[in-house]
């Protein structure tokens, strides 16, 4: 069964550790605009929420925008993944991406989202308050997730 990655906003702190480990994994050093997990903004309403790419369901919005088919799911992590060698940097899929999980690398040419570490997220070991779990995709773990993602969703929006 395919797993989740999934954020329990109950006991993030906002310490940014996994912004900062996810960084360092993928870009080899500590930089929050490397990370593939950002931190959602409302301003208005005080809200500060960590977001991950939830991996939607194919199509998902990003794969089925890409004009190349340069995202598509791998089957063994469940991850969207982006192949770079096919990725012509259109940034349709930033567009498309209703939750603000895709955006272009600050210091190179590539899209950057999550992966999911090849189906062994970093973010996950290293949470000091076990506020990010990979878990099993079944039916209780996708509805909560969907009420994070909209309430995520309103927050980008807002």
């Amino acid at each position: 069964m395919a797993k989740i990655l999934f954020v329990d906003y109950e006991k993030c702190t906002l310490c940014g550790l996994c912004i900062m480990v996810c960084s360092f994994k993928h870009a080899g050093e500590f930089n929050p605009l490397k990370a593939r997990i950002t931190l959602n903004r409302n301003i208005a309403e005080g809200l500060m929420l960590p977001n991950v790419c939830w991996q939607c369901e194919s199509p998902a919005p990003c794969e089925e925008s890409c004009p190349v088919e340069a995202i598509s799911r791998n089957e063994e992590t469940g991850a969207l993944i982006i192949d770079f060698d096919e990725c012509t940097v259109c940034e349709t899929c930033i567009d498309a991406c209703p939750y603000d999980n895709i955006r272009k690398s600050p210091d190179s040419e590539e899209i950057i989202k999550c992966d999911l570490c090849g189906g062994d997220p970093e973010c996950v070991k290293y949470c000091a308050y076990d506020a990010l779990t990979f878990l099993e995709a079944d039916q209780a773990n996708l509805e909560k997730l969907e009420g994070i993602r909209e309430k995520i969703h309103q927050i980008a929006v807002t």
